[in-house]
């Protein structure tokens, strides 16, 4: 007859298997892991590209309403010309385009925390006055060159859609830490005559804040690239590249407190030189 205590001892782990066990589910573990991480990330990806082509919808059913002229947002703050310090200048360009999203989540990404409005010269996110302080997070910035960031704000005018002659080539907004995005003259490919302005980033910590997704060193948004919508309608992913490049900008010379990197393909001005040059300024380049 076996003793039941017998077998009780007979039926458990040894330490030796046990320690085993363990080995093998940490080894799984250490598998599954990252690509639980990494599928965590894609939808976190899938849920941003969906904001931003509402955005871009957004803004092309803005077009119908106001005679094909896109919405036009300048700089506003104490260095435009005239200054603005104490919001005198209306509502948040993420305000006026609400009326065609109704929902405040779809200005921000799952992604970060970031915010982007801090020009002095406008309302903030969701307020009523300039004295409200009433706000919901934006982390998305509307091309300057179609928004007229770069204009007086006194009459900076607006872009016509009929202005934009590719559509498909043409970012309208994207992910950034201001509410106005920044563009570095590149080659369309080594050696190019042809010349474009692309969407670029800056070096994190620098206080010009176009950097992105809190100032990770220009790693972009996710996998080292964001998502952007276009002048057609269509959304899509992008990379970082070139980054850290000198000069990187070949309108003039940018150090890396302006220019980190820039986006593959997204074009704020496409084609904005055929002979190899770049214009003088940023301003002269609005659409």
């Amino acid at each position: 007859m076996i003793d039941r205590y017998s077998r009780k001892s007979n039926l458990a782990f040894t330490l030796i298997e046990l320690l085993v066990v363990i080995a093998i589910i940490a080894i799984i573990a250490a598998i599954l892991f990252p690509t639980f991480a990494r599928a965590k990330e894609s939808a976190k990806r899938t849920v941003d590209l969906a904001h931003i082509k509402q955005i871009g919808v957004a803004n092309l059913i803005y077009l119908d309403d106001y005679d094909q002229n896109f919405l036009s947002f300048p700089y506003a703050d104490t260095w435009s010309s005239p200054s603005f310090a104490n919001r005198q200048r209306g509502p948040f360009w993420s305000d006026r385009v609400m009326p065609y999203i109704k929902s405040n989540d779809i200005f921000q990404t799952p992604a970060n925390t970031d915010i982007a409005y801090y020009p002095r010269g406008y309302w903030l996110p969701g307020a009523t006055s300039a004295t409200d302080t009433q706000k919901y997070r934006v982390t998305y910035a509307l091309n300057h060159l179609i928004s007229r960031a770069d204009m007086p704000p006194d009459r900076a005018g607006s872009s016509n859609q009929s202005s934009i002659s590719l559509p498909a080539n043409t970012v309208l907004a994207g992910p950034q830490n201001q509410p106005f995005t920044f563009s570095s003259c590149q080659p369309d490919s080594p050696g190019s005559q042809t010349m474009s302005y692309y969407w670029n980033i800056s070096e994190s910590g620098q206080g010009w804040g176009f950097e992105l997704w809190n100032n990770s060193n220009g790693e972009g948004g996710f996998f080292g690239g964001a998502n952007f919508t276009y002048v057609d309608g269509h959304a899509k992913f992008a990379r970082l590249v070139n980054k850290g490049t000198d000069p990187g900008d070949q309108i003039t010379y940018q150090g890396r407190d302006l220019f980190f990197g820039f986006f593959a393909g997204v074009k704020t001005r496409p084609e904005v030189s055929t002979n190899g040059t770049c214009p003088n300024s940023r301003a002269s380049a609005v659409f």
